[in-house]
């Protein structure tokens, strides 16, 4: 009789831990089709003109909560605090909101001022979390202004 309890505490027990793996698989996989982030406002190129100042926002969904994703920029791949520590260009705080119901990350990219080496710089906006990544690389170009300027 004590050993039809024990084999029955035992069946129970795994029973138990088949249902706990399968849940923990099928939570692994609606956590994994949540996604991949997705930059929601892509730009290949930004008109600037030079010495005035300038924001360059980046704008992604997140795919997984926001809490696990991270948003940032680089310039020519290095960190922008580390390629600019005069803080001439810089990253904002991030700002989280929703939009039709989905949460948007934002990160903007701010110039107080423009030079001319920036025209050849490649800026990058990089969002990633466990599922991937997404990036969007934005060069300047003169504005048009400043282009009939150089022309006349």
């Amino acid at each position: 009789m004590h050993s039809g309890k024990i084999s029955a505490s035992r069946s129970g027990a795994c029973r138990w831990v088949a249902m706990a793996t399968l849940c923990s698989l099928l939570c692994v996989q609606v956590v994994k089709a949540v996604g991949s982030p997705r930059i929601s406002n892509p730009i290949k190129q930004r008109q600037a003109t030079l010495g005035q100042r300038l924001v360059i926002p980046c704008q992604a969904f997140p795919g997984f909560p926001d809490d696990f994703t991270i948003i940032y920029w680089l310039v020519n791949c290095t960190f922008i605090e580390t390629t600019y520590p005069s803080k001439r260009i810089q990253e904002k705080q991030e700002k989280i909101y929703t939009v039709g119901g989905q949460t948007v990350i934002q990160r903007d990219l701010t110039f107080n001022w423009t030079k001319k080496k920036d025209f050849k710089s490649n800026f990058t906006c990089v969002v990633m979390n466990p599922a991937g990544m997404d990036k969007m690389q934005v060069t300047l170009v003169p504005s048009r202004s400043q282009r009939r300027h150089k022309s006349s």
